[in-house]
């Protein structure tokens, strides 16, 4: 019984009803909204440097990156793109590609923390998001990393759940190619690995658990070691420090208002939507810490110390 409910929902035979159609429909209003307009907008300076380092050889826009802020995945995945032509369409697709992507992915991982009904609630939620449309039509390289971070975090809860070392393996591959779009994958890793380590004292895991979590890290610099020596001198030349200089350190305002613009847009600034934003945040923590009938302590975790600890990236 006990190793029954350790399985996967993959695992299980697939019994889809309406959360089958429901789930293509979500789809695709997420390709629709997502593809609508597309092209409609001019570039902006960011999506012209995204282009300035894409339309370079291979060589050249790893040298370019290196000198920039932003490790290179992004960028070599625009490269061949640009073969295509120079359009805002051509140059946004990469964005589209991965923004539609990640709607059945945050499905997938919405059903393996609690279940099929709050996974398709997480696929309307981001299908329907105006920030997340909005940056699946820019040229940069943020809806890959949100491709890349909801797929580690999907891989290790089934690597939890089923213990296999090809669970382990492919978290640790979509880390490291985390790494390499956006550095901001360090907190997810942080929250990712203070989640095993708590996970590992509560549940008393064998040696096997330790081995492979363990492995995955070592996996994970691995891979990532060949930029590892351009991150430090990144770093070190404080060359994104303007940003704390001109902004400052940001406050709880700053966090409230970072929330309503991922709720409902970076436009929208109505009092009376601003108001329905906090009011639905009141109701997503609502949810959050209620426990009802039945306790789910470590998806809870899981989501508390994926969504706030990398508020506190910009202390470090």
């Amino acid at each position: 019984m006990e190793d029954q409910e350790k399985q996967s929902i993959l695992s299980r035979p697939a019994k889809f009803g309406w959360e089958l159609y429901a789930l293509f429909g979500i789809i695709l209003a997420g390709i629709f909204l997502r593809f609508y307009g597309l092209g409609k907008e001019s570039v902006w300076l960011d999506e012209v440097l995204s282009y300035g380092f894409a339309r370079n050889s291979i060589v050249n826009l790893i040298h370019q990156a290196a000198a920039d802020v932003h490790p290179p995945l992004y960028y070599l995945i625009l490269h061949p793109f640009l073969s295509l032509g120079i359009r805002e369409e051509i140059l946004r697709f990469p964005s589209f590609l991965f923004g539609c992507l990640a709607i059945p992915l945050i499905y997938l991982l919405g059903r393996e923390l609690y279940g099929k009904s709050q996974g398709l609630i997480a696929a309307a939620l981001l299908a329907f998001s105006p920030f997340h449309i909005f940056y699946s039509q820019e040229a940069r390289m943020y809806p890959l990393f949100l491709f890349w971070v909801c797929l580690s975090s999907y891989l290790l809860l089934l690597a939890l759940r089923r213990g296999e070392w090809k669970f382990w393996i492919g978290y640790a591959l979509a880390s490291a190619l985390s790494l390499y779009t956006h550095y901001f994958t360090i907190f997810v890793l942080l929250a990712q690995n203070l989640y095993l380590l708590i996970h590992w004292q509560r549940e008393k895991f064998p040696r096997e658990f330790l081995a492979r979590w363990l492995g995955s890290q070592l996996l994970i610099l691995l891979v990532f070691s060949p930029w590892l020596p351009v991150l430090i001198s990144q770093y070190r030349s404080g060359k994104g420090e303007w940003m704390l200089r001109y902004f400052g350190y940001p406050g709880v305002k700053n966090i409230l208002q970072t929330i309503q613009v991922f709720g409902i847009g970076p436009a929208n600034t109505k009092a009376w939507i601003i108001s329905i934003s906090y009011l639905f945040l009141a109701l997503a923590l609502l949810g959050f810490f209620y426990r009802g009938r039945t306790p789910a302590s470590r998806p809870r975790l899981f989501l508390g110390l994926s969504i706030f600890l990398p508020f506190f990236n910009y202390r470090i």
